[in-house]
């Protein structure tokens, strides 16, 4: 099945805004095939993730949540970090300043990822932030969608395989 196959189009119906938990209910919901954890995006990259569904509507939590992370992805470099809203801006956090990372890097979610294995644009950075301990930067990036003017948006029907999760934690638990 192509990847367009799997786009459901949406249109956003409600905002929740504030500088931490900022939210989109969109007019699609369980009868539309719409799950959580499935990615909202539109034709510039990625806006957030599907939290919650009714029959007929979805509430995402977008980019600019605290409570949305995700493992992203530098494309030039291939280094993996987890990136988060930290309630002002958008960084991946923990990254050893050994870690290649420039200006204007672009950055995508990484098919490591047990939230979106395949990888949807988020954006470039911006600003590399030398954290206290002299050891770690934090990477902030300027996302592609500007998710407060967002209007219409695709839900891919993509969620963790339930297989690949079970085989996993199977793997782990054994001694």
């Amino acid at each position: 099945m192509c990847i367009r196959d799997r786009l459901i189009p949406a249109t956003i119906v409600s905002r929740t805004l504030s500088q931490t938990q900022n939210t989109i209910t969109l007019n699609r919901g369980s009868i539309d095939d719409v799950k959580p954890g499935m990615p909202v995006m539109n034709h510039l990259g990625l806006v957030g993730l599907i939290h919650s569904t009714s029959e007929d509507f979805a509430i995402a939590r977008t980019l600019k949540n605290i409570d949305l992370k995700l493992t992203v992805k530098n494309e030039r470099s291939r280094i993996d970090g987890i990136l988060i809203w930290d309630g002002d801006r958008l960084v991946i956090i923990n990254v050893p300043k050994t870690f290649d990372f420039e200006i204007g890097d672009r950055i995508v979610t990484s098919e490591i990822s047990s939230i979106i294995p395949i990888p949807i644009p988020v954006g470039v950075v911006s600003e590399i932030i030398p954290e206290r301990t002299g050891l770690l930067n934090r990477i902030s990036l300027k996302p592609f969608v500007d998710v407060l003017s967002v209007e219409h948006v695709f839900i891919l029907q993509l969620v963790q395989s339930v297989q690949k999760r079970e085989l996993e934690l199977n793997f782990y638990k054994k001694p």
